[in-house]
């Protein structure tokens, strides 16, 4: 756990078995919490109750990320972890933790070069766990050249339950086989993009040059009770069982 961290580099490490009580969702592999110019690069992170890699922006300011070339996979499996392991296993949730504390503005972050598979859930009644999601308030990303695949829910997701999630780039990824066993209502798509409700907002997004096939909820959708304007797709090929 980095907290107001500056300048740090977190590189070439393995983690494993992280694992809290049933259902508290907090047993992560790497949590960055307002911290700047972090990079998080070429880790291994698997078997763990909860997300790899979890993030909150500073109060104020741009927040710089850099995530890149991590391996993140089989998170939440019960036939290693156990079964009474339950939390939130996806790959990476990057945001804001319900909607407040940072200002949400990720300015110069990436996320690249990463490979997120094999999620797996433990309980069968959340939704399958997401490869990388932009959640609550989670603005101006560049999400490139990553694969994700083979896990129960959407491959990326850009979900405005409670802000927004606005300005962001997603190019060239590889993102496949997504949503089994979740099939339904936009589960288990490649790209989802969520707005709650009119206050709320998943604006001028580009999503451009990705290969989307095979996930079992379609390729893009869309689920907007609020503005979901100003997207931008072009340029992408997609192919869908």
């Amino acid at each position: 756990v980095m907290s107001n961290a500056r300048n740090i580099v977190v590189d070439k490490n393995v983690v494993t078995y992280n694992a809290d009580r049933r259902d508290n969702g907090s047993d992560y592999g790497i949590v960055l919490y307002g911290g700047n110019a972090i990079t998080v690069s070429n880790n291994q992170i698997a078997y763990t109750g909860s997300e790899g890699i979890h993030s909150e922006a500073a109060i104020s300011g741009a927040t710089a990320y850099t995530i890149s070339g991590n391996w993140i996979h089989h998170l939440g499996d019960g036939t290693v972890v156990g079964p009474a392991v339950v939390g939130t296993p996806a790959g990476m949730i990057l945001g804001d933790s319900g909607g407040g504390g940072g200002n949400g503005d990720y300015t110069g972050s990436f996320v690249e070069n990463n490979l997120v598979e094999n999620l797996v859930s433990n309980n069968p009644n959340r939704a399958g766990p997401k490869g990388i999601i932009l959640e609550n308030d989670s603005n101006n990303w560049v999400i490139r050249n990553n694969v994700v695949s083979n896990l129960p829910g959407e491959c990326i997701k850009l979900d405005a339950t409670r802000r927004t999630v606005n300005n962001s780039e997603i190019y060239n990824n590889l993102l496949m086989g997504c949503g089994k066993g979740n099939v339904g209502a936009g589960n288990g798509a490649g790209i989802v993009f969520l707005s709650a409700d009119s206050t709320k907002s998943v604006n001028n997004n580009k999503v451009y040059n990705n290969t989307i096939v095979n996930n079992f909820g379609g390729a893009i959708s869309s689920a907007c009770s609020g503005p979901c304007t100003g997207n931008i797709f072009r340029n992408n090929l997609m192919y869908d069982s």
